[in-house]
């Protein structure tokens, strides 16, 4: 498990491992808590993805750009 730096750097971590085969072996990260950092693990692969998400949308508000979130209603009802 290897220390925290960024949103973007464990990304990056995961994507590689992703990749590998490597989160097999693996079974937790190290992320930011509300006391420092904590670790987070995870079993399965699915875990895996959903920790995944997480993490890649942390590196995107990290980055600075929005996240996208589809419009749900017309604000004007569609009439300029």
């Amino acid at each position: 498990m290897a220390e925290f730096t960024t949103w973007s750097a464990l990304l990056a971590d995961m994507k590689a491992d992703l990749a590998s085969g490597a989160w097999r072996t693996m079974s937790s990260y190290s992320v930011p808590g509300p006391n420092g950092v904590r670790s987070v693990s995870y079993r399965s692969l699915d875990e895996f993805m959903d920790l995944y998400k997480w993490v890649e949308d942390e590196a995107v508000k990290e980055s600075g750009i929005p996240l996208y979130r589809g419009r749900t209603r017309a604000g004007q009802g569609g009439r300029g």
